[in-house]
C-alpha cells in the first residue's frame, strides 16, 4: 500500500471512533518502518509520537542493507559489521544518546522523502 490508502485507512478508523461516540486521543503510534505508514500517520495526525517496534528496525535495517547490495560487505567486513550491530542497538538507547548527524544519516537511509 501507498501513503494514501493508509491516510485514508486512518480517516475511516477516526470517523468510525467519532460515530461510536468516542473521541480519538492519540498521542503514539507503534508501527513497522514502513515509510508510507509513517508518512500516512504524520500527515493524519501530526501531532502524534512514532515510535517503531525493535525487531521491525532490525529487520528493516538488514532488508535495506541487502537492498543497497551490502550483504556481502556485512559478512566479510569487520569494521561495517560492527557498525551495522551498532546501528541494530540503536533502538535501546535513549533518544537523547543518539547524535543528531547520526540521526539524520538513519532518516536519510530510511525516509528519503
Amino acid at each position: 500500500m501507498n501513503s494514501s490508502n493508509y491516510r485514508a485507512v486512518i480517516r475511516v478508523i477516526i470517523k468510525e471512533m467519532r460515530v461510536c461516540q468516542q473521541q480519538p486521543a492519540v498521542s503514539l503510534v507503534v508501527a513497522d518502518f514502513e515509510a508510507a505508514v509513517w508518512q500516512a500517520f504524520r500527515l493524519v495526525l501530526p501531532h502524534i509520537v512514532m515510535k517503531g517496534c525493535a525487531f521491525r528496525w532490525c529487520q528493516a535495517v538488514w532488508r535495506r542493507l541487502q537492498e543497497l547490495g551490502y550483504q556481502s560487505a556485512y559478512n566479510t567486513d569487520d569494521k561495517f559489521h560492527r557498525y551495522c550491530r551498532q546501528l541494530l542497538a540503536l533502538p535501546f538507547l535513549p533518544h537523547e544518546k543518539v547524535d543528531s548527524m547520526e540521526r539524520q544519516k538513519i532518516n536519510n537511509l530510511f525516509f528519503p522523502w
